[in-house]
């Protein structure tokens, strides 16, 4: 009884972790997935969070290296905000920020 169990919540798992892979890749919102594949909103939701907290290969936390050369500036603070969501960013920057660094932030933050 206990083997079925296991075998029945795997098949969950399995199930749900494609669909929010192929969500992921559909440039959908996830309501629209939802809608679409006749998926429960927060069902999916539920299964997003369990499949993330177990740290599933496509969620976890990728470093990149950015070599930045040092720059001579007369004002120290930087002004820089980057903001991050699912396969989007957002960079603001003031005004003396370098534009070669801006470039291999760009470059950088495009391949992850």
């Amino acid at each position: 009884m206990e083997n079925k169990t296991n075998e029945r919540q795997k098949a969950k798992y399995v199930f749900w972790q494609k669909h929010i892979r192929t969500c992921r890749n559909s440039k959908l919102t996830q309501k629209e997935y939802c809608l679409k594949n006749g998926l429960a909103i927060q069902t999916f939701g539920y299964w997003k969070r369990k499949i993330r907290g177990k740290g599933s290969n496509s969620e976890k936390t990728r470093f990149f290296p950015l070599a930045v050369n040092p720059c001579e500036s007369v004002n120290n603070s930087v002004n820089l905000s980057l903001i991050l969501g699912e396969g989007r960013f957002q960079i603001e920057v003031g005004e003396n920020f370098s534009e070669p660094t801006l470039k291999k932030l760009i470059l950088t933050l495009e391949q992850l």
